[in-house]
């Protein structure tokens, strides 16, 4: 009988690098959508700046994640286009929303 061995995907001692890196990359993002929302709302050019702030974060904890994650090929692929549509998904709902509710 043949014996599978299965792959480890993140190696014990990164595993806690990992958790913290993949939570951070989503509360970054929530932070850059939210403060991007706020600054577009409210004119003040400091919720501008935490927005990108926190998209720098993102990116960070996402670099971070992709290296103790052992990303490649596919996987580091998708991770740029994760990337790339947490920037431009705010910026494009908010002109959708903005459209929408013109004449209100």
């Amino acid at each position: 009988m043949e014996t599978i061995t299965l792959i480890e995907p993140v190696a014990l001692e990164n595993f806690l690098v990992t958790f913290i890196s993949a939570g951070l990359v989503i509360v970054a993002a929530t932070g850059y959508a939210v403060c991007y929302a706020l600054s577009q709302s409210r004119p003040h050019a400091y919720l501008r700046l935490i927005a990108y702030l926190c998209y720098a974060i993102l990116l960070t904890s996402l670099w971070v994640l992709s290296r103790s994650a052992n990303f490649s090929d596919s996987w580091l692929l998708l991770s740029l286009l994760m990337a790339a549509g947490y920037f431009f998904a705010p910026i494009g709902i908010w002109h959708l929303c903005t459209r929408t509710h013109h004449h209100q």
